[in-house]
């Protein structure tokens, strides 16, 4: 059927795909000055009821109202959205309409995507040296605990990650400290998690972090400290393996220098060798203090 100078709308079957059952899928075809595109309409109809001259279905057939109801409707629609492409743009294809009349689904990422996403890639590099296993665990970890937590709070086995709001973070930060987990443990796992979010919105899934905005507070705890005689009792023992020797070496050498791990004055290239200088530096460091505990 011709709309207009440039734009016919025909409404044919398709007899190529007829059911078992005799029925024949009714298919749309745009036309514009030449160059075709076609869909299918999702109906279907038994061929003697079509009119091929009309393209609508003849009055006695069961769903005929429901039938040329759509293809009017279809039509006006189609014709609108010709109207408004030819509006702005100097030339049109066939497929510029039907892509305006049903655009193509957009389908939304979900957050157990992004976890795959970023722990596939952190695994990677776990692969080649340049990420800690014990760190991948975990990411593992707290994969489990919000998909737990999406099933008690929810009912969902994910969630979308445009369906994210700043609650989630609220809410998943309740879950934890009452499954007997630390606040500070807690707060690290939603920081974590707007991490993952942070991940997607790189990889171009969303737009934005709506759980950003959560503030990711850390308590000190309060840590009773060693008395002298507790500090000269590990210095003193002896500790068959080499390894947590050299981490109680370091220890009490910490706490008599008051040098921190992360220091900028350590020395974090130090090799851990046993006959190594940085030993009888540590030993001469705080020997004299060790044999004279009122010092």
């Amino acid at each position: 059927m011709k709309v207009n100078e440039d734009l016919s709308i025909l409404f044919w079957l398709k007899r190529e795909k007829a059911t078992k059952e005799g029925l024949v899928p009714i298919y749309v075809r745009v036309t514009v000055k030449g160059d075709r595109d076609n869909f299918s309409s999702g109906k279907k109809i038994h061929p003697e009821f079509w009119d091929e001259e009309t393209g609508t279905a003849f009055g006695g057939c069961p769903d005929g109202k429901m039938i040329n109801s759509y293809i009017t409707k279809t039509k006006a629609d189609l014709e609108r959205h010709y109207n408004q492409l030819a509006g702005v743009n100097k030339k049109i294809k066939a497929a510029m309409i039907k892509e305006a009349y049903m655009p193509k689904q957009v389908l939304q990422k979900s957050l157990m995507q992004a976890f795959k996403l970023h722990n596939d890639e952190f695994a990677e590099r776990v692969s080649k040296n340049k990420g800690s296993s014990g760190t991948l665990a975990r990411y593992e970890r707290l994969k489990d605990k919000v998909q737990d937590f999406l099933k008690k709070k929810y009912k969902l086995a994910d969630m979308a990650l445009e369906d994210i709001e700043m609650a989630l973070a609220v809410n998943f930060f309740h879950y934890m400290t009452m499954e007997n987990i630390s606040d500070n443990t807690a707060m690290k796992y939603v920081k974590t998690l707007k991490q993952i979010i942070d991940r997607a919105i790189d990889e171009g899934w969303i737009k934005h972090n709506t759980i950003s905005g959560f503030k990711c507070t850390y308590k000190d705890p309060d840590r009773e400290t060693l008395e002298m005689h507790e500090l000269v009792g590990m210095y003193e023992k002896e500790i068959a393996v080499e390894r947590l020797a050299e981490v109680r070496d370091v220890y009490v050498f910490c706490c008599f220098t008051g040098y921190a791990g992360d220091s900028d004055e350590c020395d974090h290239s130090i090799p851990a060798q046993a006959d190594h200088p940085f030993r009888a530096k540590l030993t001469r460091a705080f020997r004299g203090k060790l044999t004279t505990p009122n010092a």
